[in-house]
Formats: structure tokens, C-alpha cells, sequence
């Protein structure tokens, strides 16, 4: 096929600019390849033509850069790995490093498909119940406070498991689904800040950001959990409890945030 190339330094005919601000150019400000078109941008009028069609492009991948960096960064918060690592072995005394590490691995993959199902599904659901957006924000931002209190005066949230959970998970040979994926790494707080942020997606790159994120959040979890005994003899039970304060004080500034948006959402309607 024979390929056509324009000097941009001349006027486009206006068919061509047209195509142009549809489709985006291939390699911003280098060469734009429209069907058997080679459009080469070497002059101050290709480069402003190029500029003005790679913008949109470069704001939206921003965007979703943004979307991803602030979603995993307050999942992981509240999935908090670090504070469940002691319970984590405490439910696990008998078994072996290797058969640990086994159900490490199966327990954050099915906590990440329990993210990734509100993530997909969050939306439609408590859209059938008929609950509102702002109704999410506030029950979620109380939720994730209570949790930050426990937190934050060194205690273990009831939201996650309870010691009666324990006491059964010790007896279980499998504790890869309860308590393990539900509800200490999939837990309330992690859902009701799933369906915050499904709420928000406005199209289908919106949600993959999203999946990814969950994705790259358990993978850090499993990471963690991989090695729960090298890290629980490294950090030790009072750098445990430490870094739980943190987290809870963290975690307190996102709920609050959380129900000051959806106060601020119901003013507005």
C-alpha cells in the first residue's frame, strides 16, 4: 500500500483534521498514523496540532493514575495486613510454614474476588435496596471510625473476627475463606470503601482501575502474609501495636472525610 505523508508546516485539508481529533495521534507530537496516512509532525504547526489532540489523552491517564494510587492506598489502610498478621498465626498454631503460606495465598484471592464481585456488582446492588450514595458515604465513614477507635486504643476490631471466631478457626483445617478472607482482610471497611469508590467509576476503564487496584493490593497482602513469621519476629508485638495506632489514625481521617461527603452530598439535594 502505497503510504502518503503530509508536511504539517501546510494546512491540513479539513477532513483530515477532523480524523486527527478523533482517533489521537499514535506517538504524541512525532507522528500521527491515520488509516494509510502517515501525518508527520515536524513543524510549530504539526506540534500545536499534536499538543491539542494528545492533551485529553494525557489529562484522562492522569486521572486514572490518581484513581488507582488514592484507591489502593486507603484499601490497603483499612485491610491493614500488618495488624492481622498476629491473627493470622494465632489461627494457624498448628499448622506448618509451607501450609501457611498456602492458605496465604488462597485466602487473598478469595478476599480479592470478594472486593472485585462489590467492585463490579457494589453499585447495582445497593441500588436494588434502593440506598443512596450519600447514604454509603456516611454509614461508611461511621463504620471506618468505630474501627479506627479500636484501633487506635490497641484493640482488636470486632468487624474483623472476634475471639470466639478464633477459638473455631483454631479447630478448622481450612480457614482460607472464614475467618481468614472474611472478614479479616475482605471485611466491612474494606466493602464499604469498595462500594464508595464504585459509586464514583463513570465508565469501564473506571472499574479496570479499580480491579487492578484490588489486585495489587492483595498481592502486597499475600506478600505479607507470606512471611508473617519473619516479619511478627522482626517488627515484634509492640512495633504491632504501634503500627495499628497509625493505622487507625489514618483511618479516622478517611471516615470522617467519608461522612463529611456525604453530608455534604444530602445538603445538596
Amino acid at each position: 500500500m502505497m503510504t502518503v505523508l503530509y508536511d504539517l508546516r501546510h494546512d491540513l485539508p479539513a477532513h483530515h483534521a477532523f480524523i486527527i481529533k478523533l482517533v489521537h495521534p499514535v506517538f504524541c507530537g512525532k507522528l500521527l498514523s491515520v488509516g494509510g496516512f502517515r501525518l508527520q509532525a515536524d513543524s510549530p504547526r504539526g506540534r500545536e496540532i499534536t499538543e491539542a489532540s494528545c492533551r485529553p489523552m494525557r489529562g484522562n491517564m492522569t486521572h486514572y493514575l490518581e484513581l488507582l494510587a488514592i484507591f489502593v492506598l486507603q484499601l490497603f489502610i483499612i485491610v491493614d495486613p500488618l495488624a492481622g498478621i498476629p491473627v493470622f498465626l494465632a489461627i494457624t498454631p498448628r499448622k506448618t510454614r509451607p501450609e501457611r503460606r498456602v492458605l496465604a495465598r488462597r485466602s487473598c484471592m478469595i478476599a480479592c474476588l470478594i472486593i472485585v464481585f462489590f467492585i463490579l456488582a457494589g453499585s447495582y446492588v445497593i441500588g436494588y435496596f434502593g440506598i443512596k450514595r450519600p447514604a454509603v458515604q456516611i454509614g461508611g465513614g461511621i463504620l471506618l471510625f468505630i474501627i479506627s477507635l479500636e484501633l487506635l486504643y490497641g484493640k482488636t476490631t470486632g468487624t474483623e473476627t472476634s475471639t470466639p471466631e478464633e477459638r473455631l478457626a483454631e479447630e478448622k483445617k481450612d480457614v482460607s475463606v472464614t475467618p481468614l478472607a472474611f472478614p479479616l482482610l475482605a471485611g466491612p471497611g474494606a466493602i464499604a470503601t469498595t462500594l464508595l469508590y464504585a459509586g464514583r467509576a463513570n465508565s469501564m476503564l473506571s472499574y479496570a482501575v479499580l480491579v487492578v487496584g484490588a489486585a495489587i493490593v492483595f498481592a502486597v497482602v499475600y506478600l505479607l502474609l507470606h512471611w508473617a513469621d519473619e516479619l511478627a519476629r522482626l517488627i515484634g508485638a509492640l512495633g504491632m501495636k504501634v503500627i495499628s495506632r497509625i493505622v487507625g489514625l489514618l483511618m479516622a481521617f478517611i471516615a470522617v472525610q467519608y461522612a463529611i461527603d456525604g453530608v455534604t452530598a444530602l445538603w445538596g439535594q
